[in-house]
């Protein structure tokens, strides 16, 4: 074994080889070349089968009974292991409940599950024997009926809806769910929880008083001011001239929202796109008899003046699960920036003509069949549009507009269209709603769109007579924003429309002029850097993630001092040294508002270099490898069966990434069992 200190480009490499000679199975093996620390030996052997020791809780270690707490195994192998909230105080009123088994082959069986307030009296009633053909039942949602599921199973986990509104402050109370309220995979009933001491928990004493705050916290481990996005929702007063912000923790939060007409002015924001989720499986299938746009959404945003800011929109439906909205704008000027819209069929609905008007700054939209769509106005600035590979490679639409007359439609402008997966073709920008939508506008101006656009832009959707349809485009490129595509073939019923058109619907006041709207929001900083620690030699590269309307002014600061030239959202320092270590912020500006972003802490080391330790084999094959560096200094250890092959980025294996913490961290390669040789290359970054 041996070890070398590289240098690769800006990489600190640190290689260590293990070559291992061919063998037979089951044998004795040395491992190959000489060590700094002493031999080490690879031995392949089988474990013996011995006798099984039954995991406790099975069959032979089963309880029937305790005197010192309730009764949790059950006949079945299944059985629950955790409740919750339970033995706790401070309780969101919105809690849901949550049940984890010691398995995953667990089902929705039959009967109840009640809960009960400490004297005894019944608070709300979980009954299965009232689950509809889809497995759910009609709830009340912000005002609205929908189908929604009282229970849901995740693997080894399931989540009780409570009936909205039941539980109220500073009370205690007690769960108790029937024998068979779940079964096996085998149909064997799980235990229920019989004692009223088993499963207990206190609400908060009391909610915020929204005559006095105006910002509230929702947050799904329950540490927040609600545990529910619907629960804040409903807490906000309707018809208040009082303006609210809602901030929603990371996490993911599997509920049907709505915001009903009359409670406007409220600010969602979420902690990162990537990190706030909202999400649910709904669709117009799911909702049987009551189905249609206002009850198929994930989100109905219903009420005026809305803001969502660094938020996920899913809606799960699977695809060709059938319409299955993320979003229904309703309401009037409703802001989205920096957000993520994910689903298939019709992904965003603005809705109602002359009234649903929606902004949407810097999004990300997915979907594959007319997946925006509906009579109202919307403007899309910066968004990336992504078509999902269909069922087959089938052809894809982006969009139907049923605009009237006299207003404008959807209005896309410095949009990129991208494709999920390569080889996809034909898809087109839109199409008419039919013979009863003769008015539809749909304008891409200066948008970058991928090959698979089709050449001849637009479908038909029906419409007899077209020359009425407004579908018009403005220096289409392809993505690299350079090159214009050919836009000879474009069907007869699009056009090209002039520089003076395409300035003026670049306006969004000129498109929401049927609701007085100029979209405007303060600056801040979206996702914000973060601490940083690198080698000496190497390059720091800090970036932000920025919202407002209209694009904030950007300023990197070096201990409070201006960086002069840094003004965009990334800040790259080449060939770092230690000087360059210190406390970096960004702050940005529109002229409605101004934010800081948090500091960022750089540090740029010599020492200690990355040390990769000599790797040790087990007896079962894989390989223990113990690697150390300056703490805070980001890794990958790499791994491959060719020392020879190059580039290590591309043609190694990663076996784990991380950061240095203050002392070595071991890691086990299990991909090593059966190599006759191994090498690892340890870099940083």
């Amino acid at each position: 074994m041996t070890r070398v200190l590289l240098s690769v480009g800006t990489l600190v490499v640190l290689g260590t080889g293990l070559s291992l000679p061919a063998r037979p199975q089951n044998s004795l093996i040395p491992a190959g070349g000489p060590s700094a620390v002493g031999p080490a030996a690879l031995t392949a052997v089988r474990r013996p089968v011995g006798d099984a020791h039954p995991a406790p809780g099975t069959a032979s270690d089963r309880a029937v009974g305790s005197e010192s707490g309730p009764v949790i195994r059950a006949a079945s192998l299944v059985y629950w292991t955790d409740l919750s909230p339970n033995q706790r105080s401070n309780v969101c009123t919105d809690t849901l409940l949550r049940i984890r088994f010691s398995s995953s082959d667990v089902r929705l069986g039959a009967g109840t599950l009640r809960i009960y307030d400490v004297g005894g009296g019944l608070v709300d009633t979980i009954d299965l024997g009232l689950n509809a053909s889809n497995g759910a039942q009609i709830r009340t949602i912000g005002g609205a009926d929908y189908y929604a599921h009282p229970v849901i199973l995740r693997g080894n986990e399931a989540t009780v809806y409570p009936h909205p509104g039941v539980l109220r402050t500073q009370t205690t109370y007690y769960v108790l769910m029937d024998t068979g309220f779940f079964r096996d995979a085998a149909g064997v009933d799980v235990e229920g929880v019989t004692d009223p001491a088993a499963w207990r928990f206190t609400t908060k004493a009391v909610l915020p008083d929204p005559e006095e705050v105006t910002n509230v916290i929702v947050a799904a481990d329950g540490t927040g001011d609600f545990a529910t996005v619907q629960g804040a929702i409903d807490w906000i007063p309707a018809d208040s001239d009082r303006s609210y912000t809602v901030r929603i923790r990371k996490g993911v939060y599997e509920e049907i929202n709505r915001v009903p007409a009359g409670k406007n002015r409220i600010t969602f924001v979420g902690e990162g796109w990537r990190e706030t989720v909202l999400t649910y499986a709904n669709n117009n299938n799911f909702q049987l008899e009551i189905a249609g746009t206002a009850t198929r959404c994930m989100f109905y945003a219903g009420g005026d003046d809305l803001v969502f800011k660094n938020l996920t929109f899913t809606n799960s439906t699977p695809q060709g699960g059938s319409q299955a909205e993320a979003v229904r704008v309703q309401g009037s000027r409703i802001l989205f920036d920096n957000c993520n819209f994910c689903s298939y069929q019709d992904t965003i609905l603005v809705n109602s003509p002359y009234v649903s008007a929606g902004f949407f700054n810097k999004c990300f939209i997915q979907g594959d069949v007319d997946f925006i769509w509906g009579s109202g106005m919307a403007y899309f600035n910066r968004c990336q549009i992504r078509a999902m590979r269909r069922a087959g490679n089938a052809p894809g639409i982006y969009t139907q507009a049923r605009t009237p007359q006299d207003t404008y439609g959807l209005v896309f402008v410095d949009c990129v269209l991208t494709a999920s997966a390569p080889g996809m073709s034909n898809w087109t920008l839109g199409r008419d709603g039919g013979n009863a939508h003769p008015y539809g506008n749909v304008t891409w101006i200066r948008c970058r769109m991928d090959a698979h656009i089709s050449p001849l832009g637009w479908s038909d959707g029906g419409l007899v007579d077209k020359s009425t349809l407004r579908f018009w485009e403005y220096r289409s490129t392809d993505l690299t924003g350079t090159n214009l595509i050919p836009t000879n073939r474009r069907v007869r019923w699009s056009r090209q429309i002039s520089d003076e058109l395409a300035a003026r619907l670049q306006d969004p006041a000129v498109v929401f002029a049927p609701v007085g709207w100029t979209p405007a929001l303060a600056a801040y900083v979206a996702g914000p850097p973060t601490n940083q620690t690198v080698y000496a030699g190497q390059t720091v590269v800090l970036a932000a993630a920025v919202g407002g309307v209209p694009e904030p002014v950007c300023q990197w600061y070096r201990e409070d001092q201006p960086l002069p030239g840094a003004n965009q959202t990334v800040l790259t320092i080449p060939d770092a040294q230690p000087a360059d270590g210190a406390v970096y912020r960004l702050a940005v500006t529109n002229e409605f508002g101004f934010d800081l972003s948090p500091p960022a802490v750089i540090r740029v080391v010599t020492e200690p270099r990355p040390r990769l330790a000599r790797p040790v084999v087990l007896p079962d094959g894989t390989v223990r490898l113990e690697i150390s560096g300056a703490e805070g200094a980001v890794y990958r250890l790499w791994s491959s069966t060719n020392l020879l092959q190059k580039p290590i980025e591309t043609t190694w294996t990663v076996v784990k990434s991380g950061v240095f913490g203050p002392g070595p961290a071991v890691v086990q390669d299990r991909q090593a069992a059966g190599a006759s040789a191994r090498f690892y290359v340890l870099t940083s970054p």
